[in-house]
């Protein structure tokens, strides 16, 4: 049979290769009579999807007719017409009942942690030869296979296979609701399809950008209110059509080949935009998230970074701060210098109060009782320190309104700061 088949990345061909047989009792063999083109096979010819192996038939979307089946497929017969998806699923493990077929844990050769399988892809999904072919074997086509009502055409069916369900997808996990604007980034197969689905949710306004003018013109076929981004600003154009308040839901149906306005108000932005991403990267800046690490095989050693290697593999609970020079111990609440860094930090803050610790404890020392100065935020932490030690509500809410100057008010202080 003839089938297009992956050799090398650009180097794709319509060969002569032998016709599939049946390899297990689930399979089923179809003369495939439609196939499609989806984005998903540019990557393979472009080399933005790694681990092709050569040999592989490409190609995951098609229509055909059933010619033979295996022992246990059972719900189907020879000259059914059916519908094949994308993905491929057993039908029968705990990811596929509940419905999340993608997740399938049987049908990955590579084993459960592997991902999905689908026809086409690269080693990692299992190298199941695909669908742009005269014939293709199906795994679990018991499961997978769909039969077609005489009335559907096969044509129209063949958009079942992958990119409707992409679309919906999409319009489902934006919480199309009725009545809810919509923008959709990107207006390629899958941005017509997703215009369509939130329609078929019930949208009132779709808004659909892109820069083609082919695309722009289909969209408005569709009944969406079309921009184009090469001649305005997106974003400020949704908000204009929306009395200044933007849609309320929005997909993004670009894919992984994206671009940027070539003319028009934002493509400076964009320009700009792209050249401080490039310098952020170039200068591989360290993250603000600073996590401080103890080598436990010594515990006299000071806070240790992440990234100088040393206690990289042994984490205990220091750290915590969003600015790059302070390192706090959540255990002590104590600040100390960030090792990378030999400026000693501010003073350190109450775990909640907003004021310094050393302030509480002056105002201590004067006989002034922290709780009635600030009762209501102290309250709120007595209970929440209190909570943690096993007391009851009411007993904490008494302590922290009513203690006293002195040896109580010592116990309210470690209370609340923890051991010291």
């Amino acid at each position: 049979m003839k089938a297009v088949v992956f050799h090398d990345v650009g180097d794709i061909r319509l060969d002569n290769v032998a016709n599939p047989a049946i390899k297990s009792a689930d399979d089923a063999i179809i003369r495939i009579t439609e196939s499609a083109i989806c984005g998903t096979d540019l990557h393979m010819v472009r080399g933005t999807l790694a681990g092709m192996e050569a040999g592989t038939i490409l190609g995951h979307e098609a229509v055909g007719i059933v010619e033979e089946t295996g022992a246990q497929v059972r719900n189907l017969q020879r000259g059914d017409r059916v519908v094949v998806p994308s993905t491929i699923a057993c039908g029968h493990c705990s990811y596929c009942r509940t419905g999340y077929h993608a997740q399938c844990d049987n049908a990955n050769p590579n084993g459960k942690l592997a991902g999905t399988s689908f026809f086409g892809g690269p080693g990692a999904t299992g190298a199941f030869d695909g669908l742009q072919a005269e014939y293709a074997r199906i795994p679990y086509a018991n499961a997978g296979l769909v039969k077609l009502p005489d009335e559907v055409d096969s044509e129209d069916a063949l958009m079942v296979s992958d990119i409707v369900p992409t679309a919906y997808f999409g319009a489902e996990m934006a919480q199309v609701t009725p009545g809810k604007s919509v923008a959709v980034f990107g207006c390629g197969p899958v941005g017509l399809f997703a215009i369509v689905s939130a329609q078929l949710m019930g949208a009132g306004r779709v808004f659909a950008i892109d820069n083609r003018a082919s695309r722009l013109r289909m969209a408005r076929a569709q009944g969406a209110e079309v921009i184009d981004f090469d001649a305005e600003d997106p974003v400020d154009m949704v908000r204009q059509l929306t009395g200044g308040i933007g849609a309320d839901c929005a997909i993004d149906a670009v894919g992984v080949d994206s671009e940027t306005a070539r003319s028009g108000p934002v493509s400076e932005q964009a320009d700009y935009k792209t050249e401080q991403y490039r310098r952020g990267r170039a200068q591989n800046q360290s993250p603000r998230l600073v996590v401080a690490a103890r080598r436990r095989a010594k515990p006299g050693a000071g806070v240790v970074h992440p990234s100088s290697g040393e206690g990289r593999d042994r984490l205990d609970h220091r750290c915590l701060s969003a600015e790059p020079d302070r390192v706090f111990d959540r255990q002590r609440h104590a600040a100390q210098p960030h090792p990378a860094h030999g400026q000693l930090p501010p003073p350190p803050l109450h775990p909640r109060a907003g004021r310094p610790l050393a302030q509480r404890h002056a105002q201590a020392a004067r006989g002034v009782d922290p709780a009635r100065a600030d009762r209501r935020r102290y309250r709120s932490l007595s209970q929440f320190r209190s909570a943690r030690r096993g007391l009851d509500e009411s007993q904490a809410r008494h302590d922290a309104v009513d203690c006293k100057p002195g040896a109580e008010h010592d116990r309210k202080i470690q209370l609340v700061e923890g051991p010291r």
